[in-house]
């Protein structure tokens, strides 16, 4: 922070990169169609590959939620 209180353009990059680099695990741990096993090693990839692994998340492992809210919409309600 400046001397003034006043928030600058690093604290401002700091913080979203902060937050584009937690709410991939967030997500991660909210989702109901990840197994345990499957979620640690999402978050893994996140925590060791921060820029590549959200990326990576954001492509291809949320496409495992569409599929399952999906495959949950037309299976699931006649259970």
């Amino acid at each position: 922070m400046t001397a003034n209180g006043n928030l600058g353009a690093p604290e401002i990059i700091l913080v979203l990169f902060v937050l584009l680099y937690l709410a991939p695990i967030v997500d991660i741990y909210r989702s109901k169609s990840k197994d345990t096993l499957e979620k640690v090693v999402w978050t893994c990839i996140v925590l060791i590959l921060p820029i590549i692994g959200t990326v990576v998340y954001l492509s291809v492992g949320r496409k495992h939620k569409f599929l399952y809210h999906v495959m949950k919409k037309f299976y699931g309600s006649g259970s």
